[in-house]
């Protein structure tokens, strides 16, 4: 009897009711799927995209919180069949820590348009399969390019500086950017919730350089002195 501890998500929109599952098993992520009243879930060993399985699993459950899954907590899968008696330590210490605070969708013929956009002030390396967005405060987004569609999403650990990144992204693509919960934002969001950007100290510098906001004007001296005679 093969029985593994996942954390279990759920997602129920009328006559919808599913549950996904996932986990990591040593050197594999595994993956159950189905409906909520199905008695054997679906799935099994999946294929990584990222390098890291903890970076992999951390990726899929992102994309599960976007779709509208909510997540119910950690319990024991036997022969893919959830027990539904839960772990005291289900929940996580930080249940907010993988929804994301921005994202935006972003096609795979965009990536460029991103890297475009944001390279000179954060720093971009592309890889063969990702475009990696490095921030300041040491952590990093990233936009797959193995994929047709995908989701540029800032997290928690990656502060005001993600979400500033995110926003830019969204601006130059013209494509719609959802907060933490899912209102869509524009550039005025820095004006709007000023508080969610105050941890960046040259905002309005870095803000004018990605065109969210418009350069300072700068008046020389001697032009005010003339003005004032």
């Amino acid at each position: 009897m093969a029985t593994f501890r996942m954390r279990v998500f759920r997602y129920t929109d009328g006559s919808s009711d599913k549950v996904w599952a996932i986990c990591r098993d040593n050197s594999r992520v595994l993956v159950f799927y189905g409906k909520y009243s199905q008695r054997v879930l679906n799935g099994g060993p999946i294929k990584a995209k990222a390098r890291d399985l903890d970076e992999e699993v951390s990726r899929r459950i992102s994309e599960q919180l976007v779709q509208g899954y909510d997540e119910e907590g950690e319990y024991d899968v036997e022969d893919k069949k959830i027990v539904w008696t839960p772990h005291s330590s289900a929940q996580p210490a930080n249940p907010n820590r993988f929804a994301p605070t921005a994202y935006v969708s972003v096609q795979v013929e965009q990536i460029a348009v991103v890297r475009d956009a944001l390279q000179g002030v954060f720093e971009i390396q592309a890889q063969e399969d990702r475009l990696i967005i490095g921030l300041p405060n040491g952590t990093s987004l990233e936009c797959l390019s193995n994929v047709t569609s995908g989701t540029l999403a800032a997290y928690v650990d990656n502060g005001a500086f993600g979400r500033l990144a995110v926003l830019a992204a969204g601006e130059a693509l013209r494509n719609p950017v959802f907060d933490q919960d899912d209102k869509q934002r524009s550039r005025m969001w820095l004006h709007e919730n000023p508080e969610q950007f105050a941890d960046i100290p040259n905002l309005r510098e870095l803000a004018a350089d990605l065109r969210l906001m418009a350069p300072p004007v700068k008046v020389k001296a001697d032009a005010v002195r003339a003005a004032l005679w």
